[in-house]
C-alpha cells in the first residue's frame, strides 16, 4: 500500500514507468464535471473507474481483496476514510468472485488502519491487500467524487 499527494506520483514512477503516467495523466483531467463511468485507458489493462458516492459510516463497511487489479485510488472532491488491514485473520463474507475480481470480509477494528484521504490525495492498492474504501469521517457523512484506476496485476508486479 501506498498513500501520498497526487503531486508526489514521480516518486514511485520506478515500479512501472508507462502505467503511472497513464494513470496519473488521466487523474488530473477528472473534474467535478467529468461523467461518471468506466473509461479506457488500455483496454482492460488499464481503466478508469470515475464514480460518486456518498460515504458510508465505519460499522456498515467491509474489507474487500482483488487478485487481478491493482488500484490507484485519487479523491477528486470530499473526504473520506479508507480501512486497511492484511487479510489472513479476516472472516470471509463474501468468497472471490473471478468476474467482479472481489472477495469481501468482515472489518476487524483490532487489526485495521484507517487512513483518510482528501482531494489530491491517492492511495495504491495490492492485489491482495484488504482495503475498505468509501468510510465518512464519525459520523459527518458527505459526497466524494474518486476515480479508481485499476491495474492488471502483472503490468506491477513480474
Amino acid at each position: 500500500m501506498i498513500s501520498d499527494h497526487c503531486i508526489n506520483w514521480k516518486a514511485y514512477s520506478a515500479i512501472a514507468p508507462d502505467v503511472f503516467q497513464t494513470a496519473f495523466n488521466f487523474i488530473k483531467t477528472v473534474t467535478l464535471e467529468t461523467e461518471d463511468k468506466r473509461y479506457d485507458l488500455c483496454g482492460n489493462d488499464i481503466y478508469a473507474l470515475v464514480q460518486r458516492y456518498t460515504t458510508k459510516l465505519l460499522n456498515s463497511g467491509k474489507m474487500e481483496a482483488h487478485r487481478k487489479y491493482i488500484d490507484i485510488q485519487a479523491v477528486i472532491s470530499g473526504t473520506e476514510i479508507i480501512g486497511i488491514s492484511a487479510i489472513n485473520g479476516l472472516k470471509e463474507i463474501s468468497a472471490y468472485s473471478d468476474e467482479k475480481d472481489c472477495e469481501l470480509f468482515e472489518h476487524a477494528p483490532a487489526i485495521s488502519s484507517l487512513i483518510k484521504l482528501c482531494p489530491g490525495d491517492f492511495m495504491l492498492l495490492y492485489t491482495g491487500e484488504g482495503h475498505m474504501p468509501c468510510i465518512a469521517i464519525g459520523e459527518n457523512q458527505m459526497e466524494v467524487k474518486k476515480v479508481v484506476i485499476k491495474v492488471k496485476r502483472e503490468l506491477l508486479i513480474k
